[in-house]
Parts: C-alpha cells; sequence; structure tokens
C-alpha cells in the first residue's frame, strides 16, 4: 500500500485430491404387477439383494481458485475470482454416477463505491453501493449440456457510529439470477441477504481507575 491510499491485492488458495470413506445400506425388492392385489401383502414384494454397513471408498476432486482486487482505500474497490473445480475426478464407490460429472468454474466481478467517506452532514455519501456479477458452470449436466448460474447483485453497506467514533456496518443485498438450461431446466430466483459488519476495539483500551 501507497501513501495516496490505492492498494493491489492478490490471492490464491487450493487443494488436492482428498480420498474419503463412507458406508452404506442397499435395498432391492421386486414388486409384482397390481394384478396380484388378491395375494396376501407379505406375497406381493420379495427382496431380491440386501446389504447393510457396506464399506465404500470415494475422491474429492482438486479445487484452485486465484482473485484479485484493487483498492482506493475509502473511494472505491475493484475485485475478481476465478475458481475451477475439477468434478471429473469426483468419484463414490457407493452411489457411482450415471453420467460423469463435468468440471466446474466460476467467475465473479464485483465493486463498490462510496461517495464521500468524509461526509457529515449527508449520510448518503458515507454508504457504500456495491455491486456484482457471477457466471458459474455446474458440475451436473442434462442430454450432455452442462447447468450454469448467472447472477446479479446489488447491495449497500450502510455506516453506523459508534462511541469513540468507531463505524460499525449494517449490510444490505439482493441477488437475482438464472438456474439451469435456458430452453430446458430453468430456474429464476432471488435472494435478500442481510449482515452486520461490528467494529469494536474497546477491549483494547487500557482503563483507568480512580
Amino acid at each position: 500500500m501507497v501513501n495516496n491510499g490505492k492498494r493491489l491485492s492478490f490471492g490464491a488458495f487450493g487443494n488436492s485430491v482428498q480420498s474419503f470413506s463412507t458406508t452404506s445400506d442397499k435395498i432391492y425388492q421386486r414388486v409384482y404387477s397390481l394384478n396380484s392385489v388378491s395375494l396376501p401383502i407379505s406375497l406381493r414384494s420379495d427382496t431380491i439383494f440386501s446389504a447393510t454397513d457396506e464399506e465404500k471408498k470415494g475422491k474429492l476432486p482438486a479445487q484452485v481458485g486465484v482473485g484479485v482486487q484493487y483498492e482506493n482505500v475509502n473511494k472505491y474497490k475493484i475485485a475478481f475470482e476465478f475458481v475451477n473445480t475439477g468434478w471429473q475426478k469426483y468419484e463414490n464407490s457407493a452411489k457411482p454416477e450415471s453420467e460423469a460429472l463435468k468440471n466446474s468454474y466460476r467467475l465473479a466481478v464485483g465493486g463498490e463505491f462510496i461517495p464521500d467517506y468524509t461526509s457529515y452532514n449527508r449520510y448518503l455519501n458515507r454508504v457504500s453501493y456495491r455491486l456484482g456479477l457471477l457466471y458459474e458452470a455446474d458440475p451436473r449436466s442434462f442430454e450432455g449440456e452442462q447447468l450454469t448460474r448467472k447472477a446479479v447483485t446489488i447491495g449497500v453497506g450502510l455506516p453506523i457510529v459508534l462511541p469513540r467514533q468507531q463505524t460499525s456496518f449494517v449490510n444490505l443485498a439482493v441477488e437475482g439470477g438464472q438456474f439451469g438450461l435456458k430452453d430446458a431446466l430453468s430456474e429464476n430466483y432471488v435472494l435478500i441477504n442481510v449482515g452486520f459488519t461490528l467494529n469494536d476495539n474497546t477491549w483494547f483500551f487500557k482503563r483507568k481507575f480512580n
């Protein structure tokens, strides 16, 4: 960070393939047709296969993500994030997928703007205005076409000045998006989020007693 308050930050995270163990129960039954209603209930179906507490193994895929943010402190922020997960490497012998999963990824871009952080007579100038865009490819697919999620988020951070001039925030956001396939399985949704950022450093003040 330089003296003019401008800062460029980079971040990255990831994990390798992780193995896991699980147990499962299975039961396969044969049920006779409606023409057998005259049979006693005990004879209308029979168990072909049954197993309990079968020990199975699987693997969770590797994941890697990178992000970058440019910030002019107390004025604006612009951030970018990309995450990729290799779901094609997913394994679960307890429930093998009928159709292989596809590698997924998430791309997000967001920004924040504060008109005038030092304004005392106009509250709206000290509010943080936020906007975000999201595109995500889901590991699941339908007839070979991968499901996707597209979303737009708008929000505000409402400052609350506490004693000793400490500022906390009430964060409000509305997300509208679409999940699925455009011409087949499509779901439109709206999410409302409420959060709080509480800043309190009174614990670090040295107390004096007379």
